[in-house]
């Protein structure tokens, strides 16, 4: 099982046993900056594991203590059960992608891709075969004799891929690794790079700000949080599960409201009432949360249905393609954001309408004030 920091929930993992990459009680410190305090995460052979957080939360020292360029103030680095976070990067045997590419800009795209090979003295006649496959595998075949420079972001991050990869690491880390490239190349290589790691079934960390690409290509997520491990599970775990106010606000939009816990499944907020399913084991104060998706906007004066209900009035409304977003206001100033679908039978509102605002007590989240 993945172990955790004391705010960290579990999800079903790999125990120590099993573990291809261990990361046991791992610490990094620049003076007295604490970058990773204590972490334990265990990833099993084959699993895409995402760490994800903002700037500043210690994803990517992790990331560069794993591969060797950084060392670890304290802790275990394990692949296999192996020790090696004594070892130079070269003898890790992991393939690293880094945001930037790090493309050698004189050399064609076969000679950068061949280039951990020649380091290795790989003969010819294999150098030249696995470079082959390299690049069948990232669609660049056609491509080989090209320079850097007369590639798109897209293709040059598939160069590096295939650099890594042909090295034929037994773990591969990615560091940001689609953060340059716009909305549609991101969609796309998100795919890509799932794909090929699923065709290889190799061991994979992939370093990430953004949501998006954890929740979408990652088998499990671990969310950072000024150094620490915050929470370790399967998107759906960290989304729907959220084991604290942090991933909850980080992972996807929530609206925030502070209440008073009367019994296991009653909150007060700003006078109202609502309930929940999620009991937090303690009265007094807590902060209810509640996703903007979540709760269904209809026409007041509709017959209820016995969920949640809030009744307020269109602040804004705002037109993002594929969803609303609008903004409530409740009838004693609290504002909640609220997103529906556009298109097809989706009734639209607009700036002044007066509406009731309905969610189901399993969509209400909350957090004790230790949280």
């Amino acid at each position: 099982m993945l172990a955790t920091s004391p705010v960290a929930t579990q999800a079903p993992g790999a125990e120590e046993g099993d573990a291809h990459l261990l990361l046991d009680h791992l610490q990094k410190s620049f003076g007295d900056f604490q970058a990773v305090e204590d972490l334990n995460v265990s990833v099993r052979r084959g699993e895409l594991i995402a760490l994800l957080g903002p700037s500043g939360c210690g994803k990517t020292t992790t990331l560069r203590m794993i591969a060797g360029l950084s060392s670890a103030t304290s802790g275990r680095i394990l692949v296999d059960g192996r020790e090696i976070q004594s070892l130079p990067a070269h003898d890790r045997d992991m393939g690293l992608v880094f945001q930037s590419y790090a493309l050698f800009p004189h050399m064609s795209v076969e000679r950068n891709v061949a280039f951990g090979l020649e380091m290795r003295g790989i003969a010819r006649d294999q150098l030249k075969a696995r470079v082959a496959k390299a690049l069948e595998l990232v669609q660049l075949g056609h491509l080989a004799q090209r320079r850097p420079r007369e590639l798109s972001g897209g293709q040059q991050q598939r160069v590096a891929l295939a650099r890594a990869l042909v090295i034929e690491p037994s773990i591969l880390l990615l560091d940001e690794p689609l953060s340059n490239l716009d909305a549609k190349l991101r969609d796309q290589m998100r795919v890509e790079i799932r794909d090929i790691q699923q065709r290889l079934g190799i061991t994979s960390v992939f370093v990430t700000h953004d949501q998006v690409e954890a929740l979408s290509m990652c088998d499990r997520i671990a969310v950072m949080d000024k150094g620490r491990l915050a929470q370790i599970g399967t998107p759906q775990d960290i989304y729907e599960r959220p084991a604290t106010p942090f991933v909850a606000e980080f992972v996807g939009r929530i609206n925030k409201l502070p209440g008073q816990m009367r019994d296991n499944s009653t909150i007060t907020v700003a006078e109202r009432t609502f309930k929940t399913t999620r009991n937090v084991g303690e009265s007094g104060d807590v902060t209810m949360m509640i996703r903007p998706h979540r709760i269904e906007m209809v026409k007041r004066g509709t017959p209820s249905d016995g969920r949640n209900v809030a009744h307020g009035t269109i602040a804004r409304a705002t037109y993002v393609g594929d969803i609303l977003e609008y903004s409530v206001e409740l009838t004693d100033g609290v504002t909640l954001a609220v997103e529906t679908a556009t298109g097809g039978h989706s009734r639209t509102f607009s700036h002044g309408d007066e509406v009731e605002l309905r969610w189901s007590p399993d969509d209400t989240i909350v957090f004790g004030a230790q949280a």
